[in-house]
C-alpha cells in the first residue's frame, strides 16, 4: 500500500518540480530541495484543477483519466527543459545563492553542538510524524464531516455530481457546505484512486507532506537570508508548535493553507529583494507568488483574505517603487485563473461566494472575542510562544520594518488578521471565537507565515547589530593609532 502512497504524490511531485526547475532555469538562487517542496504544493494543486475541470465536463473521475493530463505536461516540460539553452544538470543544482549572508565557516564546537542537537530532534520531529501519518485514521469530526465525507462521495460516485435534481447534488448532506474550496476533497479523491479504495488511513497523508515541505521552505528560505542556527531554530520551533503537528495528521485543509500562504509569503519577498538589488529576472517570483496566492483561495475560503491582503501589500510595492502596472499581470493570471471558474460555477448554481450566509451588523458587534483571542495566542500552548516573540521583535526592529521589504509583508499579514477580526466581531461568527472551533485553526495557517517574518527580522537586526560592532572597532582602532 505504502508504494501506491508514494506514487499518489510522486507524479504530481515531478510535474510540479519540473515546472519549477523550467521556469527558473536562468535563475541560480535556489537548490533541489527547496524546488522539490514548491513543486509538491504546484503538482497537487495541478492535479485537483484538473479533477475540477473534469468534474464541471460529467468526466468520470477514473486514475487513467486524470493520469493523461498529469503525464502530458510532464512530457510537455521534459521536452521544453531538454530543448532548452540551460544544462539539466545546472537546472537541478543551481548554485546555492545566500543572500545577504556569507558561507558560515569555523564553527564554534557550541554552535556546531546546538545545530547537531536541533537538527538531530527536528529529524526525530519527522520520524514521528510520518511514522502516526501512517497508522492513525481519520479522526477529528470535524474534519470527517467537513472534509472527508463529502470526499469519499465524490470517490464513490466517480464525479462531483452536478445534476440539479440530484438530492445528493454536489455532496449535499455529505457537504455542510458546498461552497467550501475543493483541494482538500479532491486531493483525499486523487489519493482514493491511486490506491483503488477510500482508505481512512492513507487518505490523509498528504498533510503529512504539507506538514514536512512547510517547514523545509521556512528552513531554506530563512538559510538564504540568514545563518544555519537561525534557519534550524526556525525550522525546529514551528515544527514543534503542538497544533500544527496535530493538524499533519489529519485532513484538515488548513496546514496546506499555512503552506500556501508561506510560499506565497517566500516569493513576494524574493520579488522585493530582486527588486531592491535591480535584477532584470524577477516577474518570475511575481509569477509563482500569483500560483500560491491563487491555491490558497483553491484550498479554504480564507484563502481569499490571503488574496485581498497580497493584492493590497504587491500593489502598494509597485506604487511607492513606482514599478510598471503591466508587471502585476504575472500575478493577477494564475489567481484569475483559479478564481474565475470556481466563483463563476458557484454563482451560476447559486452556491454562496463566501462564508456561510452570514450578515454583517446583524447581532451587533461582538468586542467580546478579544478575550478569547488573547487567552488563545498568548495563554494556551497551541503555537509555542512565538506571538510573545514577535511582539518583541516588532518593538525591536520597527526602524529597521519601516526601512525595508519587511513592511510590505507585515502588511499583508496585517491585512489578513484585520478581516479576519472584523468578521468575528461583526458577524455571528463570533461563537466560534468564544467556544474555539474556529479561532484556532484561523489563526494556524498564519503560523509559518509569522515564523517566516519574525527569522527575516532577527536576521537583519543581527546584521545591524554586526555592522555597528565593526564600526565601533574601527573607530577604536582609528582613535588608537591616531
Amino acid at each position: 500500500m505504502i508504494f501506491k502512497v508514494l506514487f499518489a504524490f510522486m507524479f504530481p511531485t515531478i510535474a510540479g518540480f519540473l515546472f519549477v526547475i523550467y521556469y527558473f532555469r536562468s535563475y541560480k538562487d535556489g537548490n533541489i530541495f527547496e524546488n522539490i517542496m514548491f513543486g509538491y504544493g504546484i503538482g497537487m494543486g495541478f492535479v485537483t484543477l484538473v479533477m475540477f475541470f473534469l468534474g464541471l465536463l460529467h468526466i468520470r473521475f477514473s486514475l487513467s483519466v486524470i493520469l493523461i493530463p498529469l503525464v502530458a505536461a510532464i512530457c510537455f516540460l521534459s521536452y521544453l527543459i531538454f530543448t532548452s539553452k540551460t544544462a539539466f544538470r545546472d537546472m537541478l543544482f543551481p548554485k546555492y545563492f545566500q543572500g545577504n549572508s556569507t558561507p558560515e565557516k569555523n564553527f564554534s564546537w557550541k554552535k556546531r553542538a546546538v545545530i547537531v542537537f536541533f537538527s538531530a530532534w527536528l529529524l526525530l520531529k519527522f520520524s514521528f510524524v510520518i511514522h502516526e501519518g501512517l497508522i492513525l485514521p481519520i479522526h477529528a469530526w470535524d474534519s470527517w464531516v467537513n472534509w472527508s465525507s463529502g470526499a469519499k462521495f465524490f470517490f464513490y460516485e466517480k464525479g462531483l455530481v452536478l445534476d440539479p435534481s440530484d438530492e445528493h447534488f454536489f455532496g449535499w448532506g455529505m457537504r455542510l457546505f458546498l461552497n467550501y474550496p475543493l483541494h482538500d476533497f479532491l486531493i483525499q479523491v486523487w489519493f482514493s484512486l491511486c490506491m483503488g479504495h477510500f482508505d481512512e488511513i492513507y487518505v490523509k497523508f498528504w498533510n503529512v507532506l504539507y506538514f514536512l515541505t512547510t517547514v523545509g521552505i521556512l528552513y531554506f528560505s530563512v538559510r538564504r537570508e540568514s545563518s544555519v542556527l537561525i534557519a534550524i531554530l526556525s525550522a525546529f520551533f514551528l515544527s514543534s508548535a503542538p497544533l500544527f503537528t496535530y493538524h499533519a495528521l489529519d485532513a484538515y485543509a488548513d496546514l496546506t493553507l499555512g503552506y500556501y500562504n508561506l510560499a506565497a509569503a517566500v516569493c513576494f519577498w524574493r520579488y522585493i529583494e530582486a527588486i531592491e538589488r535591480g535584477a532584470p529576472q524577477r516577474n518570475g517570483f511575481l509569477l509563482f507568488m500569483g500560483i500560491f496566492t491563487a491555491l490558497t483561495l483553491w484550498t479554504k475560503q480564507e484563502g481569499l483574505l490571503t488574496t485581498l491582503s497580497l493584492s493590497v501589500s504587491v500593489i502598494l510595492l509597485h506604487i511607492i517603487k513606482k514599478i510598471p502596472y503591466r508587471n502585476l499581470f504575472f500575478f493577477l493570471m494564475p489567481v484569475a485563473i483559479v478564481a474565475v471558474p470556481w466563483y463563476v460555477f458557484l454563482h451560476s448554481y447559486h452556491i454562496p461566494l463566501f462564508g456561510r450566509g452570514e450578515k454583517f451588523l446583524d447581532s451587533g458587534m461582538h468586542l467580546e472575542i478579544f478575550s478569547s483571542l488573547a487567552n488563545q495566542i498568548f495563554l494556551f500552548p497551541n503555537f509555542n510562544i512565538i506571538f510573545v516573540v514577535f511582539i518583541v521583535i516588532l518593538l525591536l526592529g520597527y526602524k529597521i520594518i519601516f526601512r525595508s521589504g519587511l513592511k510590505y509583508l507585515l502588511t499583508a499579514l496585517f491585512c489578513i488578521l484585520s478581516m479576519f477580526i472584523f468578521i468575528y466581531i461583526a458577524t455571528k461568527d463570533y461563537k466560534y471565537a468564544l467556544d474555539l472551533t474556529g479561532i484556532n485553526r484561523n489563526i494556524l495557517p498564519l503560523l509559518p507565515m509569522i515564523y517566516y517574518i519574525s527569522a527575516l527580522t532577527i536576521s537583519r537586526l543581527l546584521q545591524d547589530l554586526t555592522t555597528d560592532k565593526k564600526k565601533i572597532e574601527s573607530r577604536e582602532a582609528d582613535a588608537y593609532l591616531a
